[in-house]
């Protein structure tokens, strides 16, 4: 009995093709494909940069969620996909989000200038501290929403610039 293995890979727009030949007494073939059209080329996604401005005071921590859909969207860190927080410094943040699987999502940027995990309101409900989100949305009287806030990551990185609102 004679047996032989011989294994050949290739990637084809995002599809990556194992070709396994085996020899067996009757001899055989066997083709298995895994689909990495979703990942980057380390397979492990894409990096998303995001740059804050607009900062009033370097107090504080700038607060950013990655959300995949609306729950929670833009300020319950719990129901986030990612969190991620960053200082101030010269009125500016940047935050990294590494290794996030291609899709849709959107961002939500709290400035917690007292580092109490949320945001502070007026007995209004006028926020007290700066807040933004991915595309920079502008609601006057509402908080912003998820879908002007949605982008697309892609490989292999996406950078967003978002401006603090007071």
């Amino acid at each position: 009995m004679i047996v032989r293995i011989q294994t050949k890979v290739a990637i084809h727009g995002g599809l990556l093709i194992l070709l396994g030949l085996s020899t067996l007494s009757a001899g055989s073939a066997s083709i298995a494909a895994l689909d990495t059209s979703t990942q980057g080329p380390d397979n492990h996604g894409a990096t998303i940069t995001v740059r804050i401005s607009g900062f009033r005071n370097e107090r504080g921590i700038a607060r950013v969620t990655l959300f995949r859909d609306s729950k929670g969207f833009p300020d319950n860190a719990a129901l986030a996909f990612r969190t991620h927080s960053s200082g101030v410094t010269n009125g500016q943040a940047v935050v990294d989000f590494v290794n996030t699987p291609f899709g849709d999502y959107a961002l939500g940027v709290l400035h917690d200038e007292n580092g109490n995990g949320r945001m502070d309101t007026d007995w209004l409900g006028r926020p007290l501290e700066g807040y933004g989100a991915s595309n920079n949305p502008r609601n006057k009287f509402s908080a912003p929403t998820f879908k002007p806030a949605l982008f697309r990551v892609a490989p292999p990185a996406l950078t967003l610039s978002i401006t603090l609102n007071y």
